[in-house]
């Protein structure tokens, strides 16, 4: 399959924009953003476009990771996540349009994941739906 380009990320990022409205005409505005912004990622391989990164948009990278690990660095990040990708899914730039959505909007749209305490104390995480920093206050 061939890698999508840089120049193509702002389409992709419009195209999920607007399937995620469509899919989940509810949602907020933040989840939508997180929606576009993580099938852009796996479509192109490119992150960035509307803000964030949002702790969703962070659990949709770390659901693709698998079975990957953290690793301790010398950054203010504090981690870096590793992979030993093994087939199952696909790396990010090699992801079809549909199937990225697929994937990614139970992670942006369903109940916040389990992970997302663990990611918002260790990655740097803004543009967070007001709900979900209320759910993760509330956990703790």
């Amino acid at each position: 399959m061939r890698r999508k380009s840089k120049v193509e990320m702002p389409e992709i990022l419009k195209q999920a924009l607007e399937w995620g409205k469509a899919q989940h005409p509810d949602a907020s505005q933040f989840r939508h953003a997180a929606l576009a912004n993580s099938v852009s990622y796996l479509v192109t391989g490119f992150s960035g476009g509307y803000g964030g990164p949002s702790i969703r948009e962070h659990c949709v990278s770390y659901a693709l990771v698998g079975d990957g690990y953290n690793i301790p660095t010398q950054t203010n990040l504090g981690l870096m996540t590793m992979s030993f990708p093994e087939g199952r899914l696909p790396q990010a730039g090699n992801w079809e349009f549909g199937r990225a959505c697929e994937f990614a909007a139970p992670i942006c749209y369903g109940q916040l994941p389990a992970i997302a305490g663990q990611i918002a104390a260790s990655e740097y995480c803004f543009d967070d739906d007001p709900n979900d920093l209320l759910e993760l206050q509330a956990s703790l």
